[in-house]
Protein backbone atom coordinates (compact mmCIF):
# COMPACT_ATOMS: atom_id res chain seq x y z
CA UNK A 1 0.00 0.00 0.00
CA UNK A 2 1.15 3.37 -1.12
CA UNK A 3 0.81 4.93 2.72
CA UNK A 4 3.80 2.73 3.85
CA UNK A 5 6.24 4.80 2.17
CA UNK A 6 5.26 7.86 4.45
CA UNK A 7 7.79 8.30 7.34
CA UNK A 8 7.19 8.56 10.66
CA UNK A 9 7.61 12.67 11.28
CA UNK A 10 5.26 13.21 7.98
CA UNK A 11 2.85 10.90 9.79
CA UNK A 12 2.53 12.60 13.08
CA UNK A 13 2.17 16.19 10.86
CA UNK A 14 -0.44 14.31 8.93
CA UNK A 15 -2.05 12.90 12.19
CA UNK A 16 -1.97 16.62 14.05
CA UNK A 17 -4.01 18.65 10.94
CA UNK A 18 -6.71 15.69 10.93
CA UNK A 19 -7.90 15.59 14.67
CA UNK A 20 -7.62 19.62 14.73
CA UNK A 21 -9.68 20.25 11.23
CA UNK A 22 -12.45 17.19 12.68
CA UNK A 23 -13.26 20.02 15.22
CA UNK A 24 -13.82 22.30 12.65
CA UNK A 25 -15.07 20.06 9.42
CA UNK A 26 -17.23 18.05 11.93
CA UNK A 27 -18.56 20.39 13.57
CA UNK A 28 -17.20 18.65 16.87
CA UNK A 29 -16.50 22.29 18.56
CA UNK A 30 -19.25 22.20 21.60
CA UNK A 31 -17.63 22.49 25.05
CA UNK A 32 -17.57 19.27 26.20
CA UNK A 33 -15.43 18.85 23.67
CA UNK A 34 -13.38 21.88 23.00
CA UNK A 35 -12.03 21.47 27.08
CA UNK A 36 -10.97 17.82 26.55
CA UNK A 37 -7.65 18.09 24.84
CA UNK A 38 -4.73 20.08 26.52
CA UNK A 39 -2.59 19.69 22.90
CA UNK A 40 -5.57 21.71 20.97
CA UNK A 41 -4.16 25.22 21.94
CA UNK A 42 -5.47 28.25 19.92
CA UNK A 43 -5.89 26.37 16.80
CA UNK A 44 -3.20 24.29 16.71
CA UNK A 45 -2.02 20.93 17.94
CA UNK A 46 1.35 20.07 19.40
CA UNK A 47 3.00 16.95 20.69
CA UNK A 48 3.07 17.21 24.70
CA UNK A 49 6.24 17.01 26.43
CA UNK A 50 8.53 17.64 23.29
CA UNK A 51 11.01 20.24 23.64
CA UNK A 52 11.14 19.73 19.52
CA UNK A 53 7.20 19.43 18.97
CA UNK A 54 5.87 22.52 16.68
CA UNK A 55 2.58 23.38 16.48
CA UNK A 56 0.73 22.89 13.17
CA UNK A 57 -0.98 25.61 11.54
CA UNK A 58 -4.75 24.74 10.84
CA UNK A 59 -6.17 27.94 9.08
CA UNK A 60 -6.71 25.81 6.15
CA UNK A 61 -8.74 22.69 7.96
CA UNK A 62 -11.86 21.53 6.84
CA UNK A 63 -11.27 23.26 3.01
CA UNK A 64 -12.56 20.06 1.06
CA UNK A 65 -16.27 20.77 3.05
CA UNK A 66 -18.92 22.00 0.49
CA UNK A 67 -17.81 20.33 -2.14
CA UNK A 68 -19.62 18.98 -5.51
CA UNK A 69 -22.62 16.36 -4.45
CA UNK A 70 -23.10 13.37 -7.04
CA UNK A 71 -26.67 11.54 -6.73
CA UNK A 72 -26.99 7.74 -6.68
CA UNK A 73 -29.74 6.83 -8.60
CA UNK A 74 -30.10 3.11 -8.10
CA UNK A 75 -29.48 0.55 -5.50
CA UNK A 76 -27.65 -1.91 -8.19
CA UNK A 77 -24.12 -3.03 -7.10
CA UNK A 78 -22.99 -1.96 -10.66
CA UNK A 79 -23.48 0.04 -13.59
CA UNK A 80 -24.06 3.87 -14.05
CA UNK A 81 -25.73 5.18 -11.48
CA UNK A 82 -24.73 3.02 -9.13
CA UNK A 83 -22.65 3.60 -5.26
CA UNK A 84 -19.92 1.22 -6.91
CA UNK A 85 -20.02 3.46 -10.37
CA UNK A 86 -19.67 6.77 -8.24
CA UNK A 87 -17.32 5.69 -5.49
CA UNK A 88 -14.95 4.25 -8.07
CA UNK A 89 -14.79 7.13 -9.68
CA UNK A 90 -14.39 9.62 -6.11
CA UNK A 91 -12.22 12.77 -6.13
CA UNK A 92 -10.94 14.81 -3.01
CA UNK A 93 -14.57 16.65 -2.01
CA UNK A 94 -17.05 14.57 -3.50
CA UNK A 95 -20.34 13.87 -1.47
CA UNK A 96 -22.26 10.70 -2.79
CA UNK A 97 -25.67 11.52 -1.77
CA UNK A 98 -27.74 8.26 -0.96
CA UNK A 99 -30.92 9.98 0.62
CA UNK A 100 -32.96 9.57 -2.60
CA UNK A 101 -32.94 5.87 -2.56
CA UNK A 102 -36.12 3.54 -1.65
CA UNK A 103 -34.45 0.22 -1.16
CA UNK A 104 -33.25 -0.65 2.31
CA UNK A 105 -30.30 -2.64 1.50
CA UNK A 106 -27.43 -2.40 -1.32
CA UNK A 107 -25.88 -5.94 -1.16
CA UNK A 108 -22.01 -6.23 -2.28
CA UNK A 109 -21.99 -8.91 -4.90
CA UNK A 110 -19.33 -7.94 -6.71
CA UNK A 111 -16.74 -7.55 -3.95
CA UNK A 112 -15.69 -4.61 -1.90
CA UNK A 113 -16.22 -0.92 -3.15
CA UNK A 114 -12.91 0.67 -4.05
CA UNK A 115 -12.60 4.39 -3.70
CA UNK A 116 -10.35 6.38 -7.16
CA UNK A 117 -6.57 6.34 -6.44
CA UNK A 118 -6.19 9.42 -4.14
CA UNK A 119 -9.96 10.45 -3.85
CA UNK A 120 -8.61 12.69 -0.58
CA UNK A 121 -11.90 13.55 1.35
CA UNK A 122 -15.15 11.57 -0.19
CA UNK A 123 -18.49 11.67 2.00
CA UNK A 124 -21.17 8.98 1.83
CA UNK A 125 -24.23 10.40 2.72
CA UNK A 126 -27.42 7.91 3.32
CA UNK A 127 -30.82 8.98 4.21
CA UNK A 128 -31.41 10.31 7.48
CA UNK A 129 -31.99 8.24 10.43
CA UNK A 130 -29.36 5.46 9.11
CA UNK A 131 -31.94 3.27 7.50
CA UNK A 132 -29.70 2.23 4.02
CA UNK A 133 -27.91 -0.32 4.41
CA UNK A 134 -24.62 -1.28 2.80
CA UNK A 135 -23.85 -5.08 3.51
CA UNK A 136 -20.31 -7.24 1.50
CA UNK A 137 -22.22 -10.31 2.83
CA UNK A 138 -19.27 -11.99 4.30
CA UNK A 139 -17.83 -12.34 1.13
CA UNK A 140 -15.23 -9.23 0.91
CA UNK A 141 -14.72 -5.60 2.65
CA UNK A 142 -17.64 -3.26 2.65
CA UNK A 143 -15.38 -0.03 1.88
CA UNK A 144 -11.35 0.46 0.95
CA UNK A 145 -10.67 3.73 0.75
CA UNK A 146 -6.98 5.33 -1.14
CA UNK A 147 -7.36 8.58 0.24
CA UNK A 148 -7.46 11.26 2.69
CA UNK A 149 -10.94 10.44 4.53
CA UNK A 150 -13.69 8.68 4.13
CA UNK A 151 -17.35 9.79 5.17
CA UNK A 152 -19.98 7.84 6.54
CA UNK A 153 -23.25 9.71 7.60
CA UNK A 154 -26.37 8.04 8.37
CA UNK A 155 -25.54 4.64 7.27
CA UNK A 156 -25.26 1.32 8.48
CA UNK A 157 -22.13 -0.91 6.84
CA UNK A 158 -22.26 -4.60 8.37
CA UNK A 159 -20.76 -7.91 7.77
CA UNK A 160 -17.33 -7.37 6.11
CA UNK A 161 -14.80 -9.78 5.51
CA UNK A 162 -10.89 -9.91 5.36
CA UNK A 163 -8.96 -12.61 5.07
CA UNK A 164 -5.66 -13.01 5.63
CA UNK A 165 -5.15 -9.19 4.43
CA UNK A 166 -3.66 -6.70 7.06
CA UNK A 167 -6.71 -5.47 8.49
CA UNK A 168 -10.21 -3.90 8.48
CA UNK A 169 -13.02 -6.18 8.14
CA UNK A 170 -15.82 -3.77 6.52
CA UNK A 171 -13.38 -0.53 6.13
CA UNK A 172 -9.30 -0.15 5.51
CA UNK A 173 -8.59 3.80 4.47
CA UNK A 174 -5.12 4.83 3.86
CA UNK A 175 -6.27 7.68 5.62
CA UNK A 176 -8.95 9.12 8.44
CA UNK A 177 -12.35 7.27 8.67
CA UNK A 178 -15.05 9.45 10.19
CA UNK A 179 -18.54 7.80 10.96
CA UNK A 180 -21.24 10.16 11.77
CA UNK A 181 -24.99 8.65 13.17
CA UNK A 182 -23.99 5.71 11.47
CA UNK A 183 -23.37 1.88 12.26
CA UNK A 184 -20.88 -1.00 11.63
CA UNK A 185 -21.69 -4.46 12.69
CA UNK A 186 -20.82 -8.15 12.12
CA UNK A 187 -17.40 -7.40 10.79
CA UNK A 188 -14.42 -9.72 10.71
CA UNK A 189 -10.51 -9.68 9.42
CA UNK A 190 -9.07 -12.89 10.45
CA UNK A 191 -5.66 -13.79 9.07
CA UNK A 192 -3.57 -17.08 9.65
CA UNK A 193 0.32 -17.19 8.67
CA UNK A 194 2.50 -14.15 10.27
CA UNK A 195 0.27 -11.46 8.86
CA UNK A 196 -1.62 -9.20 11.82
CA UNK A 197 -5.50 -8.86 12.08
CA UNK A 198 -5.39 -5.03 12.87
CA UNK A 199 -9.42 -3.67 13.46
CA UNK A 200 -12.75 -5.77 13.07
CA UNK A 201 -14.33 -3.16 11.97
CA UNK A 202 -12.40 -0.64 10.92
CA UNK A 203 -8.36 -0.17 10.26
CA UNK A 204 -7.36 3.40 9.58
CA UNK A 205 -3.75 4.46 8.89
CA UNK A 206 -4.74 8.09 10.31
CA UNK A 207 -7.65 8.58 12.71
CA UNK A 208 -10.91 7.06 13.24
CA UNK A 209 -13.93 9.09 13.89
CA UNK A 210 -17.04 8.07 15.85
CA UNK A 211 -19.63 10.45 16.57
CA UNK A 212 -22.91 9.94 17.19
CA UNK A 213 -22.13 5.89 15.75
CA UNK A 214 -21.77 2.51 16.91
CA UNK A 215 -18.88 0.09 16.08
CA UNK A 216 -20.53 -3.24 17.31
CA UNK A 217 -20.41 -6.90 17.43
CA UNK A 218 -16.93 -7.05 15.56
CA UNK A 219 -14.16 -9.58 15.71
CA UNK A 220 -10.27 -9.70 14.61
CA UNK A 221 -8.56 -12.55 14.59
CA UNK A 222 -4.71 -13.83 14.04
CA UNK A 223 -4.17 -17.66 14.29
CA UNK A 224 -0.24 -16.77 14.23
CA UNK A 225 0.43 -13.33 14.45
CA UNK A 226 -1.05 -10.13 16.56
CA UNK A 227 -4.82 -9.11 16.63
CA UNK A 228 -5.34 -5.65 17.35
CA UNK A 229 -8.63 -3.79 17.53
CA UNK A 230 -11.87 -5.65 17.86
CA UNK A 231 -13.68 -2.99 16.65
CA UNK A 232 -11.47 -0.04 15.78
CA UNK A 233 -7.41 0.51 14.85
CA UNK A 234 -6.56 3.91 14.14
CA UNK A 235 -3.23 5.95 14.38
CA UNK A 236 -5.97 8.31 16.86
CA UNK A 237 -9.43 7.02 17.84
CA UNK A 238 -11.44 9.98 18.72
CA UNK A 239 -15.29 9.22 19.70
CA UNK A 240 -17.82 11.51 20.92
CA UNK A 241 -21.51 12.81 21.12
CA UNK A 242 -23.07 9.46 22.86
CA UNK A 243 -21.63 6.50 20.70
CA UNK A 244 -21.34 3.52 21.08
CA UNK A 245 -17.97 0.79 21.00
CA UNK A 246 -19.23 -2.89 22.31
CA UNK A 247 -19.38 -6.44 22.01
CA UNK A 248 -15.99 -6.53 19.77
CA UNK A 249 -13.35 -9.62 20.28
CA UNK A 250 -9.03 -9.82 19.88
CA UNK A 251 -8.27 -13.13 19.80
CA UNK A 252 -4.98 -15.32 18.61
CA UNK A 253 -3.06 -18.15 19.43
CA UNK A 254 -1.83 -17.34 22.67
CA UNK A 255 1.64 -16.78 21.85
CA UNK A 256 0.85 -13.19 20.43
CA UNK A 257 -0.81 -9.74 21.20
CA UNK A 258 -4.20 -10.11 21.30
CA UNK A 259 -4.77 -6.05 22.03
CA UNK A 260 -7.43 -3.80 22.33
CA UNK A 261 -11.00 -5.65 22.49
CA UNK A 262 -12.92 -2.70 21.70
CA UNK A 263 -10.22 0.37 20.36
CA UNK A 264 -6.36 0.34 19.51
CA UNK A 265 -5.06 3.60 18.94
CA UNK A 266 -1.57 3.16 17.81
CA UNK A 267 -0.76 6.84 19.59
CA UNK A 268 -3.52 7.67 21.70
CA UNK A 269 -6.92 7.89 21.85
CA UNK A 270 -10.29 10.87 23.44
CA UNK A 271 -13.02 9.07 24.36
CA UNK A 272 -15.91 11.59 24.82
CA UNK A 273 -19.48 10.47 25.38
CA UNK A 274 -19.08 7.00 24.61
CA UNK A 275 -20.09 3.45 26.40
CA UNK A 276 -17.41 0.89 26.05
CA UNK A 277 -19.13 -2.63 27.48
CA UNK A 278 -18.94 -6.60 26.29
CA UNK A 279 -15.70 -6.13 24.61
CA UNK A 280 -12.87 -8.68 25.02
CA UNK A 281 -9.30 -9.43 24.53
CA UNK A 282 -5.61 -10.52 26.25
CA UNK A 283 -5.15 -6.83 27.16
CA UNK A 284 -7.04 -3.79 26.97
CA UNK A 285 -10.86 -5.35 26.86
CA UNK A 286 -12.30 -1.71 26.30
CA UNK A 287 -9.43 0.02 25.01
CA UNK A 288 -5.78 -0.51 24.20
CA UNK A 289 -3.34 2.69 23.51
CA UNK A 290 -0.12 1.77 22.32
CA UNK A 291 3.36 2.08 22.91
CA UNK A 292 3.44 4.68 20.12
CA UNK A 293 1.75 7.28 21.92
CA UNK A 294 2.87 11.05 21.34
CA UNK A 295 -0.59 12.50 21.97
CA UNK A 296 -2.27 12.82 25.32
CA UNK A 297 -5.41 10.51 25.83
CA UNK A 298 -8.70 11.04 27.68
CA UNK A 299 -11.54 9.85 28.65
CA UNK A 300 -14.47 11.93 29.49
CA UNK A 301 -18.14 11.64 30.31
CA UNK A 302 -17.72 7.90 29.32
CA UNK A 303 -19.12 4.75 31.26
CA UNK A 304 -16.31 1.99 30.46
CA UNK A 305 -17.85 -1.43 31.88
CA UNK A 306 -18.28 -5.39 31.74
CA UNK A 307 -15.02 -5.52 29.45
CA UNK A 308 -12.96 -8.35 30.05
CA UNK A 309 -9.21 -9.07 29.43
CA UNK A 310 -7.05 -12.75 29.94
CA UNK A 311 -4.19 -10.48 30.98
CA UNK A 312 -4.32 -6.97 32.18
CA UNK A 313 -6.50 -4.24 31.53
CA UNK A 314 -10.38 -5.65 31.16
CA UNK A 315 -11.37 -1.79 30.83
CA UNK A 316 -8.29 0.38 29.74
CA UNK A 317 -4.46 -0.63 29.51
CA UNK A 318 -2.23 2.77 28.38
CA UNK A 319 1.19 2.77 27.89
CA UNK A 320 1.18 6.54 27.63
CA UNK A 321 -0.15 9.46 30.37
CA UNK A 322 -4.07 9.57 30.08
CA UNK A 323 -6.26 11.71 32.15
CA UNK A 324 -10.23 10.79 33.02
CA UNK A 325 -13.11 13.12 33.75
CA UNK A 326 -16.20 12.62 35.06
CA UNK A 327 -16.32 9.12 33.65
CA UNK A 328 -17.45 5.54 35.39
CA UNK A 329 -15.36 2.40 34.95
CA UNK A 330 -16.82 -0.47 36.49
CA UNK A 331 -17.76 -3.75 36.19
CA UNK A 332 -14.81 -4.93 33.86
CA UNK A 333 -12.54 -8.16 34.52
CA UNK A 334 -9.07 -9.33 34.13
CA UNK A 335 -6.53 -12.19 34.52
CA UNK A 336 -3.93 -10.17 36.31
CA UNK A 337 -4.62 -9.42 39.36
CA UNK A 338 -4.81 -5.91 39.70
CA UNK A 339 -5.77 -3.19 37.37
CA UNK A 340 -8.68 -4.89 36.15
CA UNK A 341 -10.82 -1.11 35.52
CA UNK A 342 -7.01 0.54 34.36
CA UNK A 343 -4.19 -0.49 33.93
CA UNK A 344 -1.07 2.01 33.35
CA UNK A 345 1.74 -0.31 31.40
CA UNK A 346 3.06 2.81 31.50
CA UNK A 347 2.84 6.31 32.09
CA UNK A 348 0.59 8.17 34.69
CA UNK A 349 -2.98 9.25 35.40
CA UNK A 350 -4.95 12.08 36.18
CA UNK A 351 -8.66 11.41 37.70
CA UNK A 352 -11.15 13.80 37.94
CA UNK A 353 -14.66 13.27 39.19
CA UNK A 354 -14.11 9.58 38.31
CA UNK A 355 -15.77 5.88 39.62
CA UNK A 356 -13.50 3.08 39.48
CA UNK A 357 -14.88 0.24 41.55
CA UNK A 358 -16.42 -3.45 40.85
CA UNK A 359 -13.75 -4.33 38.58
CA UNK A 360 -12.52 -7.50 39.54
CA UNK A 361 -10.08 -10.70 39.08
CA UNK A 362 -10.11 -14.25 40.08
CA UNK A 363 -13.54 -14.57 38.07
CA UNK A 364 -14.80 -11.90 40.20
CA UNK A 365 -13.23 -12.67 43.87
CA UNK A 366 -10.92 -10.25 43.94
CA UNK A 367 -11.08 -6.38 43.79
CA UNK A 368 -8.94 -4.83 41.38
CA UNK A 369 -9.46 -1.37 40.21
CA UNK A 370 -6.46 -0.14 39.37
CA UNK A 371 -2.95 -0.95 38.92
CA UNK A 372 0.36 -0.66 36.98
CA UNK A 373 3.55 0.32 37.07
CA UNK A 374 6.02 0.53 40.14
CA UNK A 375 6.85 4.23 39.24
CA UNK A 376 3.30 5.25 38.17
CA UNK A 377 1.57 8.14 39.63
CA UNK A 378 -2.02 8.77 40.25
CA UNK A 379 -3.09 12.20 40.59
CA UNK A 380 -6.53 14.68 40.81
CA UNK A 381 -9.31 14.80 42.82
CA UNK A 382 -13.32 14.15 44.15
CA UNK A 383 -12.66 10.46 42.52
CA UNK A 384 -14.32 7.19 44.07
CA UNK A 385 -11.85 4.03 44.31
CA UNK A 386 -12.01 1.01 46.23
CA UNK A 387 -9.11 -1.31 45.50
CA UNK A 388 -5.90 0.10 43.99
CA UNK A 389 -2.09 -0.98 44.25
CA UNK A 390 -0.96 2.79 43.19
CA UNK A 391 -1.55 5.63 46.24
CA UNK A 392 -4.41 7.52 45.72
CA UNK A 393 -4.91 11.19 46.08
CA UNK A 394 -6.16 12.49 49.47
CA UNK A 395 -9.94 12.51 49.82
CA UNK A 396 -10.47 9.91 47.45
CA UNK A 397 -13.49 8.05 48.52
CA UNK A 398 -13.58 4.14 48.93
CA UNK A 399 -17.05 3.55 49.66
CA UNK A 400 -19.52 1.24 47.78
CA UNK A 401 -20.95 3.77 44.63
CA UNK A 402 -24.27 2.27 44.53
CA UNK A 403 -24.90 1.84 40.89
CA UNK A 404 -27.82 0.60 38.92
CA UNK A 405 -27.20 -1.74 36.02
CA UNK A 406 -25.71 -1.00 32.39
CA UNK A 407 -28.49 -0.07 30.80
CA UNK A 408 -30.69 2.81 28.68
CA UNK A 409 -31.14 5.76 30.91
CA UNK A 410 -32.02 7.96 28.18
CA UNK A 411 -29.55 9.65 25.76
CA UNK A 412 -29.16 6.85 22.94
CA UNK A 413 -26.41 4.97 25.29
CA UNK A 414 -26.33 2.54 27.95
CA UNK A 415 -25.01 3.91 31.09
CA UNK A 416 -24.88 3.25 35.27
CA UNK A 417 -27.27 5.33 36.87
CA UNK A 418 -26.61 6.25 40.94
CA UNK A 419 -28.98 5.13 43.10
CA UNK A 420 -30.36 7.00 45.74
CA UNK A 421 -27.69 7.62 48.86
CA UNK A 422 -24.95 6.82 46.69
CA UNK A 423 -22.18 8.70 47.75
CA UNK A 424 -20.82 9.77 44.32
CA UNK A 425 -24.14 12.13 44.30
CA UNK A 426 -23.01 15.73 45.03
CA UNK A 427 -19.51 14.88 45.67
CA UNK A 428 -18.01 15.33 42.32
CA UNK A 429 -16.36 18.40 40.26
CA UNK A 430 -16.61 19.12 36.48
CA UNK A 431 -13.35 20.48 35.54
CA UNK A 432 -14.64 20.24 31.81
CA UNK A 433 -17.37 23.09 31.87
CA UNK A 434 -19.56 19.95 30.69
CA UNK A 435 -23.08 21.06 30.34
CA UNK A 436 -24.52 17.60 29.75
CA UNK A 437 -23.66 14.01 31.53
CA UNK A 438 -22.73 11.03 29.70
CA UNK A 439 -25.86 10.50 28.18
CA UNK A 440 -26.26 14.00 26.41
CA UNK A 441 -29.52 14.93 25.06
CA UNK A 442 -32.09 13.60 22.83
CA UNK A 443 -35.02 15.26 20.68
CA UNK A 444 -37.53 12.38 19.66
CA UNK A 445 -39.67 12.47 16.70
CA UNK A 446 -42.72 13.38 18.97
CA UNK A 447 -41.23 16.66 19.80
CA UNK A 448 -39.77 18.34 22.70
CA UNK A 449 -36.18 17.80 23.45
CA UNK A 450 -34.24 16.28 26.66
CA UNK A 451 -30.99 17.75 28.65
CA UNK A 452 -29.17 15.29 30.63
CA UNK A 453 -27.54 18.08 32.79
CA UNK A 454 -24.17 17.64 33.93
CA UNK A 455 -25.01 19.37 37.24
CA UNK A 456 -27.89 19.00 39.15
CA UNK A 457 -27.97 19.70 42.87
CA UNK A 458 -25.63 21.47 44.99
CA UNK A 459 -22.67 20.00 43.05
CA UNK A 460 -22.09 17.61 40.15
CA UNK A 461 -21.72 13.62 40.62
CA UNK A 462 -18.48 11.50 40.61
CA UNK A 463 -18.92 9.53 37.18
CA UNK A 464 -20.75 9.70 33.82
CA UNK A 465 -24.39 9.92 35.33
CA UNK A 466 -25.83 12.62 36.79
CA UNK A 467 -28.76 11.90 40.06
CA UNK A 468 -31.69 13.89 39.35
CA UNK A 469 -31.38 15.00 35.43
CA UNK A 470 -32.97 15.78 33.22
CA UNK A 471 -33.85 18.30 35.49
CA UNK A 472 -36.77 19.99 32.92
CA UNK A 473 -37.30 19.35 29.34
CA UNK A 474 -37.08 22.07 26.42
CA UNK A 475 -39.24 22.59 23.60
CA UNK A 476 -39.13 22.69 20.29
CA UNK A 477 -37.00 24.91 19.30
CA UNK A 478 -34.42 24.48 22.08
CA UNK A 479 -31.01 24.30 21.08
CA UNK A 480 -28.44 23.05 24.29
CA UNK A 481 -25.89 25.61 25.26
CA UNK A 482 -23.13 23.11 23.45
CA UNK A 483 -23.79 24.35 20.48
CA UNK A 484 -22.54 27.63 21.25
CA UNK A 485 -19.79 27.26 19.69
CA UNK A 486 -20.38 25.98 16.22
CA UNK A 487 -20.49 27.17 13.12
Amino acid sequence: MHHAAFSHATRVRSLAHAIASAFLACGLADASIAHANEPVVRGQLQRPGSATSRPVDLSSAGTTRGGPTVVVQNCSDLGPGSLRDAYANSFDGLTIDLGQLNCSTITLANGALVSANNAGYVTLKGPAGGVLIIDANHASRAIIHRGTRIGLRDLVVRNGFASNDTGGGCILSDGDVALSDSRVSGCEVSTTGSTPALGGAIHSIGVAFVISSQVVDNRAHAAAANADGGGVHAQYVITAHQSMISGNTTSGDGSHYARGGGAYGREGMRIDSCTMSGNKADAGGAAFIGTASFYNSSFTNSTVSGNSADGAGGGILTHYKIRIDNSTIVGNSAYFDFGAGLYLAAGNAQLHSTIIAGNTTGGGLNAADIGGHAGAAISGDHNLVIASTLALPPGTLSQEPMLGPLQDNGGGVLTMALLPGSPAIDAGDNPRNLYEDGRGYECPPSGGCTEFERTVGAATDIGAFEFGAPNHIFDDSFETESFRDQG
